[in-house]
């Protein structure tokens, strides 16, 4: 799936299964989420991310992002930002 020119709020994770191909062009995605680790991006498959924004809706609740194994992410001329989170003490 290609996104091209877009500005997307998203109110769930986003997982690329492992045959899939998510392709973000000049897009902005804003994860909206109630708490932090309430949403994440998850993944196996590939997605690639160019001239793009992937930014939390509200900065004080933060996603998370995991890439597994034989799965690959490309970041080109893009920001990601307010992802992870602090974990106990």
């Amino acid at each position: 799936m290609i996104v091209n020119d877009e500005t997307l709020i998203i109110n769930g994770s986003i997982i690329v299964d492992d045959t899939g191909i998510l392709i973000l062009d000049n897009t902005t995605i804003y994860m909206k989420l109630n708490s932090d680790r309430d949403y994440y991006i998850d993944v196996y498959g590939e997605l690639i991310v160019k001239n793009s924004v992937i930014t939390a809706y509200d900065p004080d609740k933060n996603y998370y992002i995991r890439v597994f194994s034989n799965a690959t992410l490309r970041i080109e001329n893009s920001e990601i930002s307010y992802a992870g989170y602090e974990w106990g003490e």
